[in-house]
């Protein structure tokens, strides 16, 4: 046991040594270099540096200051501090590898014995365990090693357990065939990968380990951030609903026939009134014949009925005729009642004229009454002043004599009155004699009449066979009415044949085809107006209480980026869904372009609350994901945010840290915090993807206060971007707007791989993105679907 002690005692101090280091000098300083991983990958590593003086003493308190590139193909990367790890002479920075091949890690020191810079070379795909000088690494005999410490481990214990080694067994021709044959095997392929790969590439067990992620260097990731501000924020609630016809109806058939018309689909716009379908109604052209041919017999029956009457008439007028004498007398005695009608109508004549002039007196009477109001109060004023003295006797005379006049002038305007009085009631007394005059003659008119009907008995006989061809022409108009209805019940079945449109607005579904028999009531087509259209989405009870009639609501496609269209709510739904708890809250919207059709999905976003003031963020910069604690927290969801810290000393850079926060409501693109944020702190809204906490990122856009920024414009049309590749100067930081032109595109998005960039394209709105100053290269654009594609060129 002890001998087995031994070995693997051995084994652990060698480790040390199978994991040489790169190494440099730096003026008065050696720099080792190892790195986490091992083999350096294509992706991120960890640069573990140990720096010492001449005597090999660790070097505490230096600046270091690292960066690692492709020799003279420079993309981006910056120069960083390293972070000392508590070990001393220990530093650490992490690093970005982008592409496969040769690097070059340049490092400067500066510390209490000067300042001096190394450049180590690297390479991806290799061990930091091989030397600089490219000689052999102890790292290559690890597999050995190991296999030798256990085969000396199991023939060890098998001596110890009284075991022997029998070789005999393993020296037979198949088994030693087979071990030739595998290390053959083994020993080409070993052969393969270490000399016949490409240079830098790496081993197939390197391979499978290496990360697939191609970041930006570190401390160039392109970020753009926003700071947390304490702001008057309205609370506010999103939810979906959907579009509804203002009106939505059914277009029925109201007569049976098949359908042999009918031109509008879904998508069509109808207008009130509209004929959109014609059905065949040849069947009712037989009845339509019948009832015509009942209208004319029953016409015909009403003419022989009008020939009896006109006989019955004349037998009357015969009659009649021999009794002039008793007609004359009824002439005169009615000539003599219109003569005293006109006198009536005289006298009514003169009663209005006296009556008019009644009120012109009464009106003059009214006047002198108001003057004499007016003197005798001036009298009595003007009483008082003589009495005290302030008027002469003169004038006070005078005053007595106007008031004098005013009583004249009354008492003669009162003589007036009744003088128009008493002519209005003789004319009253003229008009009631004219009107017995005219019953008087009224008497003899019907006693004139009197006597010609006592003339007439033989008449009565021929007024009543009269009365019966006159009920006989009722009947057969009654029949000829009959017959018309009908024919007017039969006509309006044909007019049906023609369906017309009973609303303005557009047929959201087309329920038969051409061809298809239907019967009254049968559904053909569907119709909504759309202009206005109701806006509608279920709200959970709770916030159904704090939604007001008149609230202001924006309304938004879903997944939509275009502007908001403001409206206010009209009504909330009085009864809340037993099952559901929740209930429906109505906005309308004018919908003049038609952009909202009845069942399309929508986002309201409702005010909800009284404003207050609340730390908020951009929305965009709200992140949702797994918790970062252990096992049992990894099911549980966290929302936070990155929150940027600055760099000092390098204006625009900041490390990022992942901070758990609880939100509130969203308003506008804006979110609440109720906790982990304070005022003043800056959080990454785009560029999110693949950060991780305490890596180094810049500021999309921020330069030197030196340096302007440039914009550029990139139109989207049918036929891709435009232009499709922009050549600018660089480093600058540049601003490029995409305008989308057209809905035939594929191009609804913009998305920058390399810089972690997405943004939506909507129609006709500009959209700006900021370009952080980089060194010379190319970056890469493309639409939404990878279909049409970009470059920016930096020279």
């Amino acid at each position: 046991m002890t001998t087995v002690r031994w070995v693997f005692l051995v084994f652990v101090f060698l480790l040390p040594a199978m994991a040489l280091s790169l190494t440099g000098r730096a003026g008065p300083y050696t720099v080792e270099i190892t790195t986490d991983p091992n083999v350096l990958p294509v992706g991120k590593a960890t640069l573990d540096m140990f720096v010492t003086d001449a005597s090999g003493k660790p070097v505490e308190g230096a600046q270091i200051r690292a960066i690692a590139q492709m020799p003279n193909m420079a993309m981006g990367e910056r120069e960083q501090v390293a972070a000392p790890s508590g070990t001393p002479g220990h530093y650490r920075i992490t690093q970005s590898f982008s592409m496969a091949g040769g690097y070059e890690a340049r490092i400067a020191v500066t510390g209490p014995l000067g300042s001096g810079t190394a450049v180590i070379p690297m390479e991806t795909g290799k061990s930091t365990a091989t030397a600089a000088d490219g000689g052999r690494s102890v790292f290559t005999l690890w597999p050995w090693a190991v296999g030798l410490a256990l085969v000396l481990f199991v023939v060890l214990r098998m001596r110890q357990t009284g075991q022997r080694v029998e070789l005999k067994g393993l020296a037979t021709r198949q088994v030693v065939a087979a071990l030739v044959v595998l290390g053959l095997v083994l020993y080409g392929a070993l052969y393969a990968v270490n000399h016949l790969r490409r240079s830098g590439s790496m081993t197939p067990i390197e391979a499978q380990t290496m990360s697939m992620d191609m970041p930006p260097p570190e401390g160039v990731t392109p970020v753009t951030l926003a700071t947390a501000e304490l702001r008057p924020f309205s609370a506010t609630v999103k939810y979906s609903g959907q579009a509804v016809g203002m009106e939505e109806q059914d277009v029925n058939a109201r007569t049976s026939g098949v359908i042999v018309w009918m031109p509008a689909y879904a998508g069509t716009a109808v207008h009130r009134g509209e004929v959109i379908a014609r059905l065949d109604t040849s069947q009712l052209a037989p009845q339509v014949a019948q009832q015509s041919a009942m209208v004319e017999s029953a016409r015909e029956g009403v003419g022989v009925a009008e020939a009896d009457y006109r006989q019955a008439q004349a037998m009357i007028h015969q009659a009649e005729s021999e009794l002039g004498q008793f007609q004359g007398a009824v002439e005169e005695t009615r000539a003599n009642l219109a003569a005293t009608r006109q006198e009536r109508d005289a006298a009514a004549a003169n009663l209005t004229a006296a009556r008019a002039d009644v009120a012109d007196a009464q009106a003059r009477q009214s006047s002198a009454q108001a003057d004499r109001r007016y003197w005798s109060q001036e009298l009595d004023r003007e009483s008082k002043l003589f009495a005290a003295g302030a008027v002469s006797r003169d004038e006070y005379d005078k005053e007595r004599a106007e008031a004098s006049k005013s009583d004249a002038a009354l008492r003669q305007a009162t003589e007036g009155v009744r003088s128009a009085e008493a002519k209005v009631r003789a004319a009253e007394a003229e008009l009631r004699k004219s009107e017995a005059g005219i019953e008087a003659a009224s008497r003899k008119v019907d006693q004139a009449k009197s006597a010609l009907m006592a003339h007439h008995a033989h008449v009565q006989t021929a007024k009543a066979e009269a009365a019966s061809a006159h009920k006989k022409i009722g009947q057969a108009a009654a029949g000829v009415r009959q017959a018309r209805a009908g024919l007017q019940g039969v006509t309006a079945q044909a007019g049906y044949a023609e369906i017309r449109a009973a609303i303005d607005g557009v047929v959201t579904q087309r329920l038969i085809s051409p061809g298809t028999l239907v019967t009254p009531g049968q559904a053909i087509l569907r119709v909504a107006q759309i202009s206005p259209v109701r806006v509608q989405a279920n709200v959970p009870e709770a916030d159904l209480t704090r939604v007001r009639i008149g609230s202001l609501v924006a309304i938004r496609h879903r997944g939509g980026s275009e502007r908001p269209l403001a409206t206010r709510v009209t009504s909330i739904s009085p009864a809340v869904d037993p099952v559901s708890r929740t209930g429906i809250v109505e906005a309308l919207l004018p919908n003049r372009d038609r952009s909202f059709l009845p069942g399309q999905f929508v986002n309201m976003e409702i005010p909800v609350g009284l404003p207050g003031s609340q730390i908020t963020v951009p929305t965009a910069a709200i992140q949702a994901g797994p918790s970062p604690g252990g096992a049992i927290q990894a099911s549980r969801t966290d929302t936070y945010v990155w929150l940027a810290r600055p760099v000092a000393g390098q204006a625009g850079t900041y490390t990022v840290e992942r901070r758990s926060v609880v939100v509130g409501e969203e308003q506008a693109g804006q979110t609440a915090i109720r906790s982990g944020l304070a005022v003043a702190d800056k959080v990454v809204v785009e560029g999110a993807a693949g950060l991780s906490s305490g890596q180094t990122v810049t500021a999309s856009g921020m330069g030197g206060p030196d340096v302007a920024t440039k914009t550029l414009e990139i139109s989207i049309t049918e036929s891709g971007f435009d232009p499709a590749s922009l050549t600018l100067t660089g480093p600058t930081p540049h601003r490029v707007t995409f305008v989308r032109k057209t809905d035939n595109t594929c191009a609804k998005q913009v998305v920058f791989p390399s810089l972690g960039i997405t943004r939506d394209l909507p129609l006709n709105v500009p959209v700006t993105i900021d370009l952080p100053a980089t060194a010379k290269g190319e970056l890469n654009y493309a639409c939404g679907m990878n279909m049409l594609k970009g470059k920016v060129i930096v020279q």
